[in-house]
């Protein structure tokens, strides 16, 4: 009798530690929904803002959501921050707009009064958030593999990547064609257009 109850003891055991594993294990060609990519969902971030908040970049809400991509000494992302504003007041809240700042003025990782100083100065009316550069990655798996300075990135409600630019002006107009799909299409704006203009800001790193 014991040598039963023994034998069905380790028989469970056996089953549960194999069961275990295999879920642990990813299939062969299994790819994590969970990325950096166009066409994947991103992947949960929590920054601090210009308020010194810890937030989920993921959590705002909206139809449609632009992550900007920035630093704080390219003027080309001064001048997209400007520009911003316009866009975020005309869709009001059914599109959020964020920036994430991945350097300060000397290319150093911003601190929180960095982020202050930039929403103040450009009276931004929605979040800044603290990058840093652990945010790069070529690979698009651990962090976004930008070109350059800004980059945009346009997520959906369920926080899937859209499409990545590195245009304010075709950041506009895509969101503008997803919210009206009866608008005429236009050459410059691609659905699944990655590539850059020659504006921009080549990252720190790249300039030395």
């Amino acid at each position: 009798m014991k040598t039963s109850k023994l034998f069905f003891i380790l028989f469970f055991l056996t089953l549960y530690t194999a069961c275990s594993q295999s879920e642990r294990k990813l299939p062969r060609g299994f790819k994590d929904s969970c990325g950096y990519s166009v066409g994947q969902r991103l992947c949960d971030i929590e920054l601090y803002d210009q308020y010194n908040n810890l937030r989920s970049v993921n959590s705002l809400s909206g139809q449609f959501k632009v992550i900007q991509l920035s630093a704080m000494w390219c003027e080309a992302c001064q001048e997209a921050t400007i520009e911003s504003t316009k866009i975020k007041l005309q869709y009001e809240t059914s599109l959020s707009y964020s920036v994430i700042l991945l350097e300060n003025y000397n290319g150093d990782d911003p601190s929180t009064s960095d982020l202050y100083e930039w929403a103040s100065e450009f009276k931004t009316i929605y979040p800044v958030f603290q990058g840093n550069k652990d945010l790069f990655d070529e690979t698009a798996e651990n962090g976004f593999n930008i070109k350059r300075y800004p980059a945009f990135y346009v997520l959906d409600d369920s926080n899937r990547i859209l499409i990545s630019l590195y245009n304010l002006e075709e950041v506009t107009y895509y969101v503008k064609k997803k919210m009206n799909p009866t608008m005429p299409s236009q050459s410059t704006a691609s659905s699944t257009s990655t590539s850059h203009t020659d504006t921009g800001c080549l990252p720190q790193e790249e300039n030395e």
